[in-house]
C-alpha cells in the first residue's frame, strides 16, 4: 500500500502524541523513584508518622498519573493502527472508542492497572514505603 503525504503526515502527528505520552510516563517514574528516595531518607531522621503517610499519598497520585498515560499511550496507539490499515485522514485526534475497542486497544482501567509496567515498578515502591510506615509506626525507626 503506498501511502500519500497526507497519509504520512497524519501518522506522523499521532506518532508524535504516543511519544509524548510515554515521555510523560517515564517521567511520572521518575519523579516517584525521586519521592520514595527521599521517604527512605526521611524515614532515618527524626519525623513523624503523618509526614511518612502523606508523602505515601504521593506515590499513589504518581500511580494514577502513570495508570492514566499508559492508557491515553494504548488508545493512540491502536488509533494509529486504525489509520495506518486505512483509516480517513482528516487530521483529528478523536478517540471516542467503545467499550470493545478500548479492550482490544487494552486501555480499559484494568488492563492498565494490571500492565508489567505498572504493577512491576510501583509494586515494590509502594511495599518499600509500607514497611518504612510500619517500622517507623512500631518505633523501630
Amino acid at each position: 500500500m503506498k501511502f500519500s503525504d497526507k497519509r504520512i503526515t497524519y501518522l506522523q502527528m499521532i506518532e508524535s502524541v504516543v511519544d509524548r505520552m510515554s515521555n510523560i510516563s517515564a517521567n511520572i517514574k521518575g519523579f516517584a523513584v525521586a519521592v520514595v528516595a527521599g521517604i527512605t531518607a526521611l524515614s532515618f531522621a527524626n519525623i513523624s508518622f503523618t509526614v511518612l503517610a502523606l508523602s505515601f499519598s504521593s506515590i499513589l497520585i504518581f500511580l494514577w498519573l502513570d495508570i492514566y498515560y499508559l492508557g491515553m499511550e494504548r488508545k493512540y496507539k491502536y488509533f494509529y493502527e486504525q489509520k495506518r490499515k486505512g483509516g480517513i485522514v482528516d487530521f483529528k485526534l478523536s478517540l471516542d472508542f467503545k467499550e470493545s475497542e478500548l479492550k482490544k486497544a487494552r486501555a480499559t482501567k484494568w488492563q492498565c492497572i494490571t500492565s508489567k509496567s505498572i504493577y512491576y515498578f510501583y509494586g515494590p515502591l509502594i511495599l518499600l514505603i509500607a514497611v518504612i510506615l510500619i517500622l517507623k509506626f512500631k518505633g523501630v525507626m
